[in-house]
């Protein structure tokens, strides 16, 4: 039998920027049709609840700039219908605050008798990486276009990669995008249209939003090409230092759960405050059957404003790393008994299987 007593100091530093204070809106559409473009863009919001609701619909240009927002109040079910160029002309995008029950979505009509619209809803502002497949593969008379948005109030850097069959990039692309600003185009634009690709990977440092669009050339019709959304998790960072040289500001962990390879954490914590977060492993692993990994969740609070009120969130961190680690010095077999750490202490103990 083999006996290890490896002591590892898994630290959980989570590190998560996608608060309300990080990003422009709850919600966001990414994008209104042009004017001249031969479609007409309406807004469609429906309250699905049996009590009065209120929206507010925050207007922005290409370039980011924020014009007058529009707030309006639903009755119960009620589904009002508008047109995009009265309420908010010459937008390109806008985003949505207010009731979760009124969902938000838009309508590209055509101006000709013989053409097809296109529907497409609201999306979240917490996804930074998006999968998109082809819309035909077998003719070259379809168009692939995208809106893409930068919802952060941050400059973002964007990267777009043509995937091969196996996922890996055959062609990248990229290019900054400022807080708020659109940038909208076709996929061919990026590789040129002879470049048959599986997928194309569109991701950012920072939170997006993308539309993705086709239509048939020279015909007024649209159909929506729905983007994957590829969750992004903080990965393991490693430190040699101990637990208590890693915690930081206070918080408590509610109850945390393995899902596979990613470890799910509610936590207590100030809410209205910018904060920052890392899962760190300090040392090595500790030898023992099974091997031991100790994980600690620190938290660290941003200088500035802060409300002391407190709040239940979740946060999931991705455990690769340390799943990787593990098989480089273990081999093929074995789990990890892994002791996760908060500001005041052990918490609890987890079984993970690396494999």
């Amino acid at each position: 039998m083999k006996l290890f007593n490896i002591y590892s100091l898994f630290v959980f530093v989570l590190c998560c920027n996608t608060l309300a204070s990080n990003v422009l809106g709850d919600r966001v559409v990414p994008h209104l049709a042009a004017a001249n473009g031969g479609f007409e863009t309406f807004i469609y919001l429906t309250n699905t609840s049996r009590q009065p609701k209120t929206i507010t619909l925050s207007p922005y240009s290409m370039d980011g700039v924020l014009s007058m927002a529009t707030t309006h109040e639903l009755k119960s079910g009620e589904i009002l219908r508008l047109q995009a160029a009265a309420v908010m002309p010459g937008a390109s995008h806008f985003f949505v605050s207010g009731s979760n029950r009124v969902s938000v979505s838009v309508s590209f009509e055509s101006a000709s008798l013989d053409g097809a619209s296109a529907y497409l809803g609201e999306q979240p502002t917490d996804i930074r990486s998006y999968l998109v497949y082809p819309a035909s593969t077998h003719t070259n008379s379809v168009w692939e276009g995208y809106a893409l948005v930068n919802v952060s109030r941050f400059s973002a850097n964007v990267v777009v990669s043509a995937l091969d069959d196996s996922g890996k990039p055959m062609a990248t692309q990229t290019f900054s995008l400022a807080s708020g600003a659109k940038n909208i185009g076709l996929y061919a634009d990026f590789f040129g249209a002879d470049l048959k690709a599986a997928a194309v990977r569109v991701e950012c440092d920072h939170p997006i939003a993308l539309m993705s669009l086709a239509g048939v050339t020279g015909e007024a019709s649209l159909w929506n090409v729905v983007p994957v959304r590829e969750p992004t998790f903080s990965l393991v960072e490693f430190s040699d230092d101990t637990p208590d040289k890693l915690t930081a500001d206070v918080f408590e962990i509610d109850r945390m759960v393995l899902d596979e390879e990613l470890l799910r954490v509610q936590v207590t914590l100030p809410t209205s405050c910018a904060y920052e977060t890392e899962l760190i492993m300090s040392g090595g692993f500790k030898e023992s059957l099974p091997v031991q990994a100790d994980l600690v969740v620190v938290y660290r609070i941003v200088p500035g404003y802060c409300a002391r009120q407190f709040e239940s969130t979740e946060f999931t961190f991705d455990l690769t790393s340390l799943a990787e680690n593990y098989r480089g010095a273990y081999g093929e077999e074995g789990d990890i008994e892994i002791h996760v750490f908060d500001s005041e202490g052990e918490h609890g103990t987890l079984l993970f299987d690396p494999y």
